[in-house]
């Protein structure tokens, strides 16, 4: 499921910790490099995250949440908050 690609960078988005393309696939290990590869750049088609190129590094990119990643993130968050305050 890519939304759960998403939420396994959402930690290293939220503490500001460049996330490489290299880092967030090993992030998802239970799943086949080239399998993860195509979700990439399904949610890059999706408009969910950007691939940016490294200023000192052209081998390396970094995978950068969008605008619509945020709003997907903060609305989890106030849906936590809500279920979290009726039980």
């Amino acid at each position: 499921n890519d939304m759960i690609m998403l939420d396994s960078w959402g930690v290293a988005w939220h503490n500001n910790v460049p996330m490489g393309v290299i880092k967030a696939l090993s992030l998802i290990s239970n799943r086949a490099t080239s399998s993860s590869v195509s979700r990439l750049h399904d949610l890059r088609s999706l408009g969910m995250i950007d691939l940016v190129q490294d200023d000192k590094d052209r081998r390396t990119k970094y995978i950068l949440p969008t605008q619509l990643t945020q709003r997907y993130f903060a609305k989890l968050g106030r849906c936590i908050h809500q279920s979290l305050a009726t039980h």
